[in-house]
């Protein structure tokens, strides 16, 4: 089983991050809340090595909606948001000239 970096994994009774120096058979880790000097590698044919979570859902669709722009823009056919309301929809726009609730003007904020 590979590990995509940024991942969480399982090992040695703790959790740990994928480190983008792992390769395929060594998985370099910091330990989850962990400083860089507390790191490890782990060579996993000689340790179990266990996902802590499932799928990563948003970083897996984020990709595919990169993947959708870039053949857009590759082929020339309109992209086509998956977004729902789409970005920039009035139906969720701020009405023109009234400030947002909760923030401060910028000129209000000193």
């Amino acid at each position: 089983m590979s590990f995509a970096v940024g991942s969480l994994v399982r090992a040695r009774g703790r959790e740990w991050v994928v480190l983008p120096e792992s390769e395929a058979d060594l998985l370099v880790l910091r330990p989850l809340g962990g400083t860089d000097d507390e790191g490890a590698g782990i060579y996993t044919s000689v340790e179990p090595v266990e996902p802590v979570h499932g799928e990563d859902r948003t970083k897996r669709v984020i990709f595919e909606i990169y993947d959708d722009m870039q053949r857009a823009s590759t082929t020339g056919e309109p992209y086509r948001t998956r977004l729902d309301p789409p970005p920039a929809d009035p139906r969720v726009a701020h009405a023109a000239g009234q400030p947002r609730k909760g923030r401060p003007k910028a000129h209000d904020a000193h």
